[in-house]
């Protein structure tokens, strides 16, 4: 998962392209969507509105995944 407003590809399926069109298209994350199962909405701006992918490829570069140190990771397994 990464945090809203991260870059992102979504997928697009074969009804979206055109045969020899890209497998993705780039934009930038929004959230998860609402009822649907493991989906993400994505804003494209190519298209000019949010869009609902089932699969999507993140590129969270504003920030970093927190780090233990080594002894941190003494106190999770206790």
């Amino acid at each position: 998962m990464a945090p809203a407003g991260a870059k992102v590809i979504a997928h697009e399926s074969k009804k979206e392209r055109g045969t020899w069109g890209g497998k993705g298209v780039g934009g930038c994350f929004i959230g998860m969507a609402p009822n649907r199962y493991r989906s993400f909405q994505c804003f494209i701006p190519k298209a000019g509105k949010p869009r609902i992918s089932s699969t999507a490829e993140f590129f969270p570069e504003c920030c970093s995944a927190p780090r233990l140190e080594p002894t941190g990771h003494i106190g999770i397994c206790l």
